[in-house]
């Protein structure tokens, strides 16, 4: 393991789950968006180009009422009771059933049958990363930490009046959960800059949670 993430592991007792747009040139960049955006060639095909710039919605304001412009502008808003209605359920049957449930959502949803829920990072096999990976990893490790050594709270102390004194205590938090998006991108970043932070703080422990694939 390269010397960023085994310092992140030994200093912290981390526990891992097992598992508006008008042209054309702003349209190649969403080519990213669409699967079979390369050619053979690995030039931008066209078929691809058209398919982004009908996913991107062009408008010009010289075109539209104050109105319609204050409308592009808003947030948009979800509706979540669809969302909650389908999570509620399984969000229940992990509370009544912990691991078993777990496990059998694993299985239905992600198509892997867990040997174990939850494992230390000691007892995974150490990572065989190309030379350049992993000095960008220890680069990015030594980045995150300076940045949040900077933010690193301190005690103040104010006698307000004779008699009365006010303190400001930072205490880091006990426990605390990280969670790692999977699926189609790897996202070691995420886990960077989420259990770094903690580990500056202090926090006794770590769970880090993450999909299997």
């Amino acid at each position: 393991m390269h010397s960023s993430l085994s310092s992140l592991v030994k200093a912290s007792p981390l526990k891992c789950n097992c598992r508006a747009i008008n042209n054309k040139f702003t349209a190649q960049l969403a080519v990213r968006m669409v699967s079979g955006g390369r050619s053979r060639s690995g030039r931008l095909s066209l078929n691809a180009v058209a398919q982004a710039e009908r996913m991107l919605k062009s408008v010009s304001a010289e075109f539209l009422s104050d109105v319609e412009i204050k409308e592009l502008l808003q947030r948009p808003r979800i509706d979540f009771t669809s969302i909650l209605t389908t999570v509620g359920p399984i969000v229940e049957q992990v509370r009544q059933d912990g691991d078993a449930a777990v496990r059998q959502f694993t299985e239905r949803f992600d198509k892997v049958t867990l040997d174990d829920i939850c494992v230390s990072p000691q007892e995974l096999p150490w990572p065989e990363l190309p030379e350049d990976v992993s000095a960008a990893f220890d680069v990015a490790y030594a980045n995150i930490r300076a940045f949040h050594e900077a933010q690193r709270g301190t005690d103040t102390e104010v006698t307000t009046m004779p008699g009365v004194t006010c303190r400001r205590v930072t205490r880091p938090i006990n426990a605390v959960g990280v969670y790692v998006p999977g699926g189609t991108a790897v996202l070691p970043s995420s886990a960077l800059m989420l259990a770094v932070p903690a580990q500056i703080a202090g926090c006794s422990t770590v769970v880090l949670a993450t999909p299997p694939r």
